[in-house]
C-alpha cells in the first residue's frame, strides 16, 4: 500500500464495514416480522450507543416534554412518540419516566431526535420530516447547559435524523422534498445503499462535502461511509456541556398541578 489516499481509504473502508457488520448483525439477530419497527429502532439505539455511550443515552419511542408543555398541544402521546431519542448523560435532573406505555423525556435534555424506519417511501419521508418538524414549535430553555466544548459547526438546538434501511425514492425526489422541508432535518442517512444525505446548513456539509457558501442550504448527497458519516456528523455538531439543567419542564408540571387542584 502506497501512499496517504491509499492508507486513508483503507482505514475509512475498515470502520465503515466494522459499523456497517454491526449493525448488519444485530438487524439480523433482531428481525421479527411483527414487531420488525420497534427493532429497528433498538438496533440504531444499541449501534449509536456503542459510540456515544458515555455521553449520550437512548431512548425508544419516546414523548418530549417541553418546558412549556407545548408539546401537549400539538402532538399526542400515543401518536406522537419519536422512534429514538438521545440525551445528554449529564442532564440535571436526570429523569425519564414511563408513564403506561408513553416515555417522557424533557426536550431540555434532548441531544439529537431520531425517525426510524425499514424502508423510505415518499409517503414515509414526508411523515418523518412532519413530525420532526414539530421540535421547532417547541420552546427550549437557552440556559440550559454552560458549553465546555464545541466546535465551531455546533448547532444550537438537537438534531433531527432520518434513518432508513433501504429507499425506492429517487434521488432527485428526495432532493425535492428535502429542499421543501429545510428546517425539519440535518442527516438522512440509507443503510442498504450506503449514502448519507447532509443538510448543506450544518458543519458537516462544509468538512466533507467542502461545499460553497452559494451550495449552504441545500441537500449534499454523500457517497459510502453512510453510518460513519452519521456518526461523525452527530459528533461535530453537538455542544458537549459539564452540565444541561432540565428543571424548568418539572416546575411547569408542578404548576398545572397546583393550577387544578381544589
Amino acid at each position: 500500500m502506497n501512499g496517504k489516499k491509499e492508507l486513508a481509504e483503507a482505514i475509512l473502508e475498515g470502520i465503515s464495514t466494522t459499523i456497517r457488520c454491526e449493525f448488519e448483525r444485530l438487524r439480523i439477530q433482531n428481525f421479527n416480522t411483527n414487531t420488525k419497527g420497534y427493532e429497528y429502532e433498538k438496533v440504531v439505539a444499541t449501534v449509536l450507543s456503542e459510540y456515544f455511550g458515555g455521553t449520550l443515552e437512548f431512548h425508544i419511542r419516546s414523548f418530549i416534554l417541553d418546558k412549556d408543555l407545548i408539546a401537549l398541544e400539538i402532538m399526542k402521546p400515543s401518536q406522537d412518540e419519536f422512534d429514538v431519542v438521545s440525551t445528554y448523560r449529564c442532564a440535571v435532573p436526570k429523569i425519564v419516566q414511563k408513564v403506561g406505555t408513553t416515555l417522557y423525556v424533557p426536550y431540555d435534555a434532548v441531544a439529537a431526535v431520531f425517525e426510524v424506519k425499514q424502508t423510505m417511501t415518499i409517503e414515509k419521508l414526508k411523515q418523518d420530516l412532519d413530525k420532526l418538524g414539530l421540535l421547532s414549535r417547541l420552546p427550549m430553555d437557552a440556559e440550559r447547559a454552560q458549553v465546555i466544548a464545541a466546535k465551531n459547526e455546533a448547532v444550537n438546538r438537537p438534531l433531527r435524523i432520518l434513518i432508513y434501511y433501504e429507499s425506492i425514492v429517487a434521488h432527485t425526489t428526495l432532493k425535492e422534498i428535502l429542499i421543501a422541508n429545510p428546517t425539519s432535518w440535518d442527516i438522512v442517512v440509507v443503510v442498504k445503499d450506503d449514502f448519507t444525505v447532509v443538510n448543506g446548513t450544518i458543519g458537516l456539509a462544509t468538512l466533507i462535502a467542502g461545499i460553497k457558501d452559494e451550495e449552504k442550504g441545500l441537500p449534499v448527497f454523500l457517497k459510502g461511509n453512510s453510518l460513519l458519516n452519521m456518526i461523525v456528523g452527530i459528533t461535530i455538531s453537538l455542544k458537549y456541556p459539564l452540565t444541561v439543567h432540565t428543571t424548568e419542564v418539572f416546575l411547569k408540571l408542578m404548576e398545572q398541578q397546583r393550577s387544578q387542584s381544589p
